[in-house]
C-alpha cells in the first residue's frame, strides 16, 4: 500500500459520491494522526501531498469548483467499493432506509440521518474515533442529554462533526472528558448559538474547531481558554471566544481577526504558521505604526490574502494614524491578494509605491475599497507588476493611473461607483474582463458609444459589462455584442 493508504481507507466512510474539498480533508488526516511531521515540511503540506497521490490515479476526481480556487472532489466509484472491501469493519455508515447491526469494533462511523435509533447504537460503539453526524433533523433535534450520554461513552473520540438545522445548543459539561478529541465541527442553521461550558479549557490537545456562523457564548468570568495545539479555528473562535490565541503557535488558518480590547494586533505576532486568507478588522483601535508593526506580518510567508479593514467605521484616529498604521502592516513579498477596505489615510505605504531592491511583489490582485482620500499614482502598477485583477471601489479617483497599460499580465479591471472618473487611458492588450458598475452616466454611456475615444479603448477586450445602476439591465458586450435586457 502507498504511503497515502490508511488516509485513502479514511476517505471510504463517506457515502459514495459524496463532495470532498481538499482542505477538510486534510485537516481530517491531521487530525486522525495519520500525518507524521518532519523536520523539513508542516503536516498539512505532507496531507496534501497525500491528496495529490490521489488525484492523478483517479481515485478523486475533479466534480467542480465551488467559490475561488475550492474545487470538490468524488471517490471513483469501483475504487469506492474496492476501498471499502479493503477497510472491512473499521469503516462503517448508516444510511437511510438501512436496517441491521453496526459493528462492535467499528473505528470510523458516518451517520447520514440522526435519530433515536441510531443513537441507541452509537452509544455501544467503544472503540469508535470518528464520528459524522451528517444530519440531525428537525423532526428528531439533538438533546443536550443525548450528546452527553454519547460523549460518557465514547472516550476515545479524536474527530466529532455534527451539522443540525437547530438554532440553540448547548454543549455538555462532559465534552472536557474528550481527552483525545482533536476535531470539533458543530454547524447549526442561520442565526444560531451555541453555547459552551467551563468545561470546554480541557480540551488541551484540540487541533481543529469549527463552528461555521454559529454565535458562540462562553461563561463570563472565566479564563482564557489555553489552545497550544490548535490548527484551525473558524472566525467566530476568536471573536467569541475567550481563546489565548497568541499561545496557537501551530494555527494554520485563521480567517478573520478583530482589533479589541483583549485582543490586540500582538497577539498575531508568532503565529507565523497561518495560511490562506486573513482578514483584520477593528484598525480602528489601532494607534499607530509601532502597535501595527507588532504583528510582524512580514514574518507569515504562508499567508496569501490580506485583507486589512477599518470597518466602515464614523469614528477614526485621524488620516495620519491610519497611514501609520497601514505602513506598519506590511506584509510579505510573497502575498497574493491585498485587499485594503475603508481606509482614509492621504498617502500609500511606502511597501505600495517604492520599489523593492533585490526582490520583487508577486501580488497577483488588488482592491481598494472606500480609500476616500487616496489619489491615483503611477507607481502603484510599477510595483505591483504582476497584477492580473484590480478592483477600484468608492474611491474619489478621477483616473486610472498610464502606468496600468504596463501591466502585461491584467486580465480583470473592475471599477465600482467611483464617480469622478471621466476618461480611460490606453488599457493593456492582456484584458479579458471589463466591468463598470453604476459610474458616471456620461462616462458610462461614452464606453458604449461607438467611435468615442473611451468605447475604442476597450475594443480589444472580449468581455465587457455594464452596469447603469441597481434599477437597470446589466448591459454584456463580448465577441458577439449581446445585451442583457432592454
Amino acid at each position: 500500500m502507498s504511503r497515502s493508504g490508511d488516509a485513502l481507507l479514511t476517505v471510504v466512510f463517506f457515502p459514495g459520491r459524496h463532495r470532498l474539498k481538499r482542505d477538510e480533508l486534510v485537516r481530517l488526516w491531521v487530525a486522525e494522526g495519520l500525518i507524521r511531521n518532519t523536520h523539513s515540511q508542516k503536516m498539512e503540506d505532507v496531507a496534501q501531498e497525500y491528496f495529490d497521490e490521489l488525484v492523478p490515479t483517479s481515485f478523486l476526481q475533479l466534480r467542480m469548483k465551488r467559490y475561488y480556487s475550492d474545487y470538490c472532489y468524488i471517490v471513483h466509484d469501483l475504487l469506492h467499493h474496492l476501498a471499502e472491501r479493503v477497510a472491512g469493519d473499521d469503516c462503517f455508515r448508516i444510511e437511510n432506509g438501512w436496517t441491521g447491526e453496526v459493528p462492535r469494533g467499528v473505528r470510523h462511523l458516518f451517520v447520514d440521518n440522526y435519530n433515536e435509533q441510531v443513537l441507541e447504537m452509537i452509544i455501544e460503539l467503544e472503540n469508535l474515533c470518528t464520528l459524522f453526524i451528517n444530519r440531525v433533523g428537525i423532526d428528531t433535534p439533538l438533546e443536550k442529554k443525548v450528546l452527553e450520554s454519547m460523549v460518557n461513552k465514547l472516550c476515545k473520540l479524536r474527530v466529532l462533526s455534527v451539522r443540525t438545522t437547530q438554532v440553540k445548543f448547548s454543549l455538555p459539561a462532559s465534552i472536557g472528558l474528550l481527552q483525545h478529541l482533536r476535531f470539533l465541527l458543530f454547524r447549526m442553521g442561520p442565526s444560531s448559538k451555541l453555547k459552551f461550558p467551563s468545561t470546554f479549557n480541557k480540551l488541551y490537545h484540540i487541533q481543529v474547531l469549527d463552528f461555521g456562523r454559529c454565535n458562540l457564548s462562553f461563561p463570563s468570568g472565566e479564563e482564557m481558554v489555553n489552545l497550544v495545539h490548535l490548527r484551525y479555528a473558524t472566525s467566530n473562535v476568536s471573536v467569541h471566544l475567550p481563546v489565548d490565541i497568541n499561545r496557537s503557535t501551530s494555527l494554520q488558518k485563521l480567517p478573520f481577526f478583530y482589533v479589541g480590547k483583549n485582543h490586540k494586533l500582538k497577539v498575531l505576532r508568532d503565529l507565523n504558521n497561518i495560511r490562506g486568507r486573513l482578514r483584520i478588522c477593528g484598525l480602528i483601535n489601532v494607534e499607530g505604526k509601532e502597535e501595527a508593526l507588532e504583528a510582524k506580518l512580514a514574518d507569515k510567508e504562508r499567508l496569501t490574502e490580506l485583507e486589512p479593514s477599518w470597518n466602515f467605521s464614523k469614528e477614526t484616529g485621524g488620516p495620519e494614524v491610519e497611514a501609520e498604521v497601514l505602513e506598519g502592516l506590511c506584509p510579505a513579498m510573497c502575498l497574493e491578494a491585498l485587499k485594503i477596505e475603508c481606509y482614509s489615510g492621504v498617502t500609500y505605504p511606502k511597501w505600495m509605491v517604492d520599489k523593492p531592491s533585490g526582490s520583487e511583489w508577486y501580488l497577483q490582485k488588488l482592491e481598494l475599497w472606500e480609500c476616500s482620500r487616496l489619489e491615483p499614482v503611477p507607481e502603484l502598477f510599477e510595483v505591483f507588476v504582476h497584477l492580473s485583477s484590480f478592483t477600484l471601489a468608492k474611491c474619489t479617483w478621477d483616473a486610472l493611473p498610464d502606468s496600468i497599460e504596463h501591466l502585461k499580465l491584467l486580465k480583470k479591471l473592475e471599477i465600482y461607483k467611483c464617480l469622478n472618473i471621466r476618461s480611460l487611458p490606453a488599457l493593456p492588450q492582456s484584458l479579458e474582463t471589463f466591468r463598470l458598475d453604476r459610474c458616471d452616466v456620461v462616462f458610462m454611456r461614452s464606453c458604449q458609444t461607438i467611435g468615442d475615444p473611451n468605447w475604442n479603448k476597450i475594443q480589444h477586450i472580449p468581455n465587457r459589462e455594464f452596469f447603469p445602476n441597481s434599477s437597470s439591465p446589466r448591459v454584456t458586450f463580448g465577441d458577439n455584442v449581446s445585451i442583457i435586457g432592454a
